[in-house]
């Protein structure tokens, strides 16, 4: 029952079980009864995991980048930075597991949510779950305030070019109304000092941030 239960939590994660043709018959004791069931051949490894296959190939560091879109060398600073390490060493050279190249695919995906790498750093090396939901909550809110910024902006432009008058500096009520907001709120050069890149977008950020 356990092994089925394990399979099925396999399954649901989408690995896939180990692609043979052989059969085996399965012993099941209940009470004095012995229930003879054929099946597939199904795999168990220690701990009690499943697996389709009894290899993991072995990804060179060249493989992981152009599989994650990384250069070698962010991979390199990734690993002093201990972000992640590699699996082995064959004649001196790294190799990764598919769990490691996940991981590099995750800490992207944290950058790509406007993380540093310090933060990721907290992230991957929490303590308990509090601790990396706390830096989770805080880019949020820090999200939902550019969000707000952007759509404020979106809003002004998107009127300013449904003036009619010559010049958007002097003679439209929506930028002039944006202007007077600017200068009551003291955030007059607030769209010089927000950043809208991406860390996607910035690729020295991606690779060294």
């Amino acid at each position: 029952m356990r092994i089925a239960l394990a399979t099925e939590g396999h399954a649901e994660r989408g690995d896939k079980p180990c692609d043979t043709a052989e059969t085996g018959i399965v012993g099941v004791v209940i009470g004095w009864c012995l229930l003879l069931v054929h099946i597939s051949t199904l795999t168990v490894e220690p701990d009690f995991k499943s697996s389709g296959s009894m290899t993991d190939r072995l990804l060179t560091i060249g493989e992981v980048g152009t599989r994650v879109g990384l250069a070698t060398s962010a991979i390199r600073y990734y690993e002093r930075r201990g972000l992640v390490q590699a699996d082995m060493r064959v004649s001196g050279q790294r190799r990764y597991r598919s769990e490691t190249v996940r991981r590099l695919v995750f800490i992207g995906m944290l950058q790509d949510a406007g993380l540093d790498l310090d933060e990721i750093d907290g992230v991957l090396h929490a303590s308990e779950v509090g601790a990396w939901k706390a830096i989770a909550r805080r880019r949020l809110a820090a999200l939902d305030a550019e969000i707000e910024r952007l759509q404020r902006a979106r809003a002004y432009l998107e009127g300013a070019l449904l003036c009619r008058y010559d010049h958007p500096a002097t003679d439209c009520r929506i930028m002039g109304a944006e202007i007077d907001r600017r200068l009551v709120s003291g955030s007059g050069g607030e769209a010089q000092a927000t950043t809208t890149s991406t860390p996607r977008a910035d690729a020295g950020r991606r690779k060294f941030a």
